[in-house]
């Protein structure tokens, strides 16, 4: 179960980046993967969902070394969680 309704592993990370995360109300989950400068990169839901755990993985072979955020919005709750390649 993910801590605080969000997870990524690894981290630090190599080639693939893994997401687990928990839906405590059905609706809008909008998650989205930002550099250190909070520039978006990547969208990586934009989904309604139902209450549950989700996963899944990003392939990060394309990003630089570096600092980096997953960030989710899922109606009433806000996640985000800062990670390193």
């Amino acid at each position: 179960t993910p801590v605080g309704g969000l997870g990524v592993f690894p981290n630090p990370l190599t080639e693939e980046l893994a997401i687990i995360y928990r839906v405590y109300e059905d609706g809008l989950v909008d998650m989205y993967l930002t550099d250190f400068t909070g520039r978006k990169l990547q969208q990586i839901v934009s989904e309604n969902k139902e209450v549950g755990e989700y996963f899944t993985q990003v392939d990060f072979r394309k990003y630089a070394p570096g600092l980096y955020m997953v960030i989710s919005n899922m109606e009433v709750k806000h996640h985000q969680k800062k990670f390193q390649k």
